[in-house]
C-alpha cells in the first residue's frame, strides 16, 4: 500500500471512528505539512466518508512577511481543491503583553477563539486538528515532566471537547493521530505539494521543540521506536481510565451534590473509598466548578485532601477563582465569589450570662431581661439581629450557650406545626452551604431558641407586654 493510499484510508476510518461521516467539518490549516497533508485527505475522501469541509487560516502576527506568504499559500492550495477559507489576524505579541501571559498561552487562546468563531462562521461540527503520532508522543513526556497524573498520559483523543470561557464546547477532530511525520511528509510528496515550513518550529524556546529536538532524539538511543512506545502507552492508560471512571461514577453519585455554583463531599463517604478513586472525586469536582482542569496538578489535588483533614472553616484557593473549604463533615469546591461568607468562624461553645454581655471573635452579644415591645419584629439579618425570647418556662435561664450547628441537632422552626432536623430547616431557608457551620445557635436548656438572623423557635414565642429575653448579636472588626 502506497503512502498515499495509507494515509487516506487511515483519515477515513478515523472520521468513521469519531462519529462524523456526513459531518461538516472546519479544517484548521497552517500550511505546514500535517495540516496540508490533513485537508487533502480529508478532500481527497469525501466520497467514502460523506463529509464537506471547510478551511480555516489564523495569521498569529508573529513572522512578518513569513506568517504572510503562508497565508497565500492555503489560498491557494484551497482554492486548488475549491474549499472555501475562513481567514483571520491577531497581534499575538501585543495580546501577550496585554494579558501579561507567556507569547505560547496567548498564541493558544487566539486561536482557540478563532477556530470557535470559524466553525460557528461555518456551521461546522467540529474542528479538524492535524496532531501527529510524534506530537501525541511530545505531548505525554510534556506531561510526564510536569508530574501528570493518569489523565495527562492519555494524550489527546480523537475527539474531545474544549472548553473556552463561557462559549459552548469547541469538538476537536484530529484524524493524524496514528500517523507519523515521516508518513505525512512521504504523503506530501506524493500528492506532489511542498508545504510551508515555520521558523519558529526550530527554536528550543518553547517546551515542546525542546523535547522534539533533544528530548526525543536521546530517548531513541534506548529504543528507536519510542514515539510508537508512547503511542502504546496513551492507549493503554485510556483503556484502564474508562474502567477507572465507570468506578468513579458510583462514588461521585454517593458522596457529590452539584448545586450552582458548589459542589458539596460528604466526607464520611468519601473517606471509605479507595485512593485512586477519592482522588479522581476531588479532581472532578474541581472541574464541574472551574469548567476545565487547565492548570489543575496534582499539587492542588493533594493541597485539598489535606484541607479536608483539618479543621472546619479553613480554605485554600485553586486556580481561575475555585476555592477548597472544610465544613463540617464536607468538603466544599466552589467559584470564589460563592465563597465570600460574611460570618466569622464559630469554633468554640460560649455561655451568656441574663443579663449579661460578651465578646467573641467577629459577635458582640447582649442578653437582658425586658418586657416584650408590643410589636416585636425580628430583624433577621445575616450579620446578626435582634430577638425577643420567652425563656421563663418553670425555670428561669440565667446563662444561654452559644454554639454553631452539630450532628442531630433539631429545631422548632416558629411559625410550623413541628420540628425537624436543623439542617433541613437550613436547606429550606436556603442558606448557603458554605454559611452554615458558621451561624450563631442560641440554645437554652429547653433546645434551640434561635437561629441567629434566621428564625426563632415556635415555643420561645414571646408574648407581648410580658417578660421575655432580649438577645442582641452585633458584628465587630474582630474575626
Amino acid at each position: 500500500m502506497t503512502a498515499k493510499t495509507n494515509l487516506e484510508k487511515s483519515v477515513t476510518e478515523a472520521v468513521d471512528k469519531a462519529g462524523l461521516s456526513g459531518s461538516h467539518i472546519t479544517v484548521a490549516i497552517s500550511g505546514g505539512p500535517d495540516s496540508t497533508a490533513m485537508l487533502l485527505a480529508l478532500s481527497r475522501t469525501q466520497l467514502e466518508t460523506g463529509i464537506s469541509i471547510k478551511g480555516a487560516h489564523l495569521d498569529h502576527g508573529i513572522r512578518g512577511e513569513e506568517s504572510q506568504a503562508d497565508a497565500e499559500y492555503v489560498k491557494n492550495l484551497c482554492k486548488s481543491i475549491n474549499v472555501d477559507c475562513f481567514f483571520g489576524a491577531v497581534d499575538v505579541p501585543s495580546l501577550s503583553k496585554a494579558l501579561r501571559i507567556s507569547l505560547e498561552d496567548a498564541a493558544r487562546r487566539a486561536r482557540n477563539r478563532f477556530l470557535l468563531e470559524a466553525c460557528t462562521e461555518q456551521n461546522s461540527e467540529a474542528v479538524a486538528l492535524g496532531h501527529t503520532a510524534n506530537d501525541q508522543s511530545e505531548t505525554i513526556l510534556m506531561h510526564l515532566i510536569r508530574g501528570s497524573g493518569l489523565d495527562g498520559l492519555t494524550g489527546m483523543k480523537l475527539l474531545s471537547n474544549r472548553v473556552i470561557e463561557k462559549d459552548p464546547p469547541l469538538k476537536v477532530f484530529r484524524p493524524l493521530l496514528e500517523i507519523t511525520r515521516i508518513d505525512i511528509e512521504a504523503y506530501c510528496s506524493a500528492v506532489g505539494e511542498t508545504p510551508r515550513t515555520d521558523s519558529t518550529n526550530f527554536s528550543d524556546d518553547h517546551t515542546r521543540n525542546s523535547i522534539r529536538h533533544n528530548l526525543l532524539p536521546a530517548l531513541e538511543n534506548f529504543n528507536p521506536r519510542i514515539t510508537e512506545a508512547l503511542n502504546r502507552l496513551a492507549l493503554s492508560t485510556r483503556r484502564d481510565l474508562e474502567f477507572i471512571e465507570e468506578a468513579s461514577y458510583g462514588a461521585w453519585t454517593a458522596a457529590a451534590d452539584v448545586d450552582t455554583g458548589i459542589v458539596t463531599i460528604d466526607l464520611e463517604k468519601w473517606g471509605n473509598l479507595p485512593e485512586s478513586l477519592s482522588y479522581r472525586l476531588i479532581r472532578k469536582a474541581v472541574g464541574v466548578i472551574k469548567g476545565n482542569l487547565n492548570g489543575i496538578t496534582l499539587d492542588h489535588i493533594e493541597a485539598v485532601i489535606g484541607l479536608s483533614k483539618g479543621p472546619s472553616g479553613n480554605k485554600i484557593d485553586l486556580p481561575d477563582g475555585v476555592t477548597a473549604t472544610k465544613g463540617y463533615n464536607e468538603l466544599l469546591i466552589s467559584k470564589t465569589e460563592y465563597n465570600a461568607i460574611p460570618l466569622p468562624i464559630l469554633d468554640n461553645e460560649y455561655k451568656i450570662s441574663v443579663p449579661g454581655e460578651l465578646s467573641i471573635p467577629g459577635w458582640k452579644i447582649t442578653a437582658a431581661s425586658k418586657k416584650t415591645p408590643l410589636e416585636y419584629p425580628e430583624r433577621l439579618e445575616t450579620l446578626g439581629g435582634t430577638a425577643w425570647l420567652n425563656l421563663t418556662g418553670k425555670k428561669k435561664e440565667k446563662t444561654l450557650i452559644v454554639r454553631s450547628r452539630r450532628p442531630g441537632d433539631r429545631f422548632h422552626p416558629k411559625g410550623l406545626p413541628g420540628g425537624k432536623k436543623l439542617q433541613d430547616f437550613m436547606v429550606d431557608a436556603h442558606i448557603p452551604r458554605l454559611w452554615r457551620d458558621r451561624i450563631p445557635i442560641v440554645e437554652s436548656t429547653s433546645g434551640i431558641a434561635w437561629v441567629v438572623g434566621w428564625r426563632t423557635a415556635e415555643w420561645a414565642s414571646p408574648i407581648a407586654g410580658q417578660p421575655s429575653v432580649e438577645i442582641r448579636f452585633a458584628r465587630t472588626s474582630e474575626n
